[in-house]
């Protein structure tokens, strides 16, 4: 029987090559996704032209990218505070990450699996498991399992192919940090520069 966990209410599957009880063959899932791993806020000007600027990042997918930040465009936002631009922030990155194409794991018949679910696993094919890419947990969009032809005589015939994109825990996966813009841009090379250190990059 396979085993699975929760977290965050939903239901966890754990590949084997990190303890759990999912035989994971192919995990190419980071490759095809790509995400975004960070993203910078502006929120709305006030009567001074002073206006609040927040960063956000997901420390694990920006390690997966070797430490570099890719942010795509700025996202403007009616945040009128700090405090909720980085909310908007922290929002806004989950629902870019998550709006990427779907990646793709392939496992040993997981009967279990349904859409909404959660699995966490490394990059890898087969025994081959990229140790230096983090842990990482996606979140079952769709399943398909499928039954070879009877003639093929191996532990492969029958898998389960599993479409997800990444899940994101907002506050326990994200790091994000704020400030005043008062129109010299000296906030947002602050704001770099802090995110940078909090990175480690």
């Amino acid at each position: 029987m396979l085993s699975h966990n929760r977290r965050r209410g939903k239901d966890l599957f754990v590949a084997s090559h990190l303890g759990g009880s999912v035989d994971v063959l192919v995990n190419n899932a980071l490759y095809e996704v790509k995400p975004s791993n960070a993203i910078t806020v502006f929120g709305e000007s006030d009567s001074d032209g002073n206006y609040p600027v927040a960063k956000a990042a997901v420390p694990k997918f920006v390690k997966s990218a070797n430490g570099a930040l890719y942010e795509g465009k700025i996202h403007e936002s009616d945040a009128k505070t700090i405090g909720v631009a980085i909310n908007h922030a922290e929002k806004e990155l989950k629902n870019r990450i998550q709006g990427s194409s779907l990646g793709k794991i392939v496992t040993l018949p997981l009967a279990k699996a349904t859409p909404h679910m959660n699995i966490k696993s490394r990059p890898n094919c087969g025994t081959q498991v990229a140790d230096e890419f983090p842990e990482i947990t996606w979140e079952i969009e769709s399943v398909i399992h499928s039954i070879s032809a009877k003639e093929r005589d191996d532990a492969y015939r029958h898998q389960t192919e599993l479409r997800v994109t990444p899940s994101v825990v907002i506050g326990e996966e994200t790091v994000a940090l704020g400030g005043q813009e008062t129109g010299d841009d000296k906030i947002r090379e602050a704001l770099d520069e802090q995110l940078r250190a909090k990175l480690g990059i």
